[in-house]
């Protein structure tokens, strides 16, 4: 599937034939369908997803393996956290991942080594799998407490009501030892 130039994908299941990429390496840029938004929207658990576009370089990089490097842009809008209403969220995130077969994954003296072993990932059957990578940037960017513009969280109560607190039943039940 991979041939340069432009890709889009109905599911971000979009894998690159490691084999069809030159030893100069190639230009790939990608944009969701709408069908893939949708299906982001769903799996992210977000109010929306306007767009998702890739632009990467992808070269051969050590043994059987490959490296990409680019920069990935989606546009999302999330709840909320204080008025659930959407929040509009632009995310560019910038990657360098390398792709190794499986049984070349580094170990964790390696890892130690590397201080990387969070940018490697498996080649599948021989085809570098760029859609769940893309899916998967997107995700951890998400800003997890999104909040609207200008909006607070309610004030914490400065006195509680001892009453309420669940130990309230159990000190009336012990008396007033």
């Amino acid at each position: 599937m991979s041939k340069g130039g432009s890709l889009s994908n109905n599911d971000f299941s979009i894998r690159i034939d490691g084999h069809s990429v030159p030893r100069t390496g190639e230009h790939i840029k990608f944009a969701a369908s709408p069908e893939a938004l949708e299906g982001l929207k769903q799996t992210l658990g977000i109010a929306a997803a306007h767009s998702v576009t890739g632009d990467f370089d992808i070269r051969p990089w050590g043994r059987d393996g490959f490296r990409v490097d680019g920069e990935i842009v989606a546009d999302v809008a999330q709840l909320c956290v204080v008025t659930l209403e959407p929040v509009n969220e632009h995310i560019s995130e910038t990657v360098s991942l390398k792709f190794v077969p499986a049984d070349r994954m580094p170990g964790h003296e390696e890892a130690e080594e590397d201080r990387e072993i969070d940018d490697f990932e498996p080649l599948e059957d021989g085809n570098i799998p760029l859609g769940p990578a893309i899916r998967d940037t997107v995700s951890l960017a998400l800003n997890p407490y999104p909040r609207a513009e200008g909006v607070e969280l309610p004030a914490q109560q400065e006195h509680r009501d001892e009453s309420a607190s669940p130990f309230a039943a159990l000190q009336k039940l012990k008396g007033d030892n």
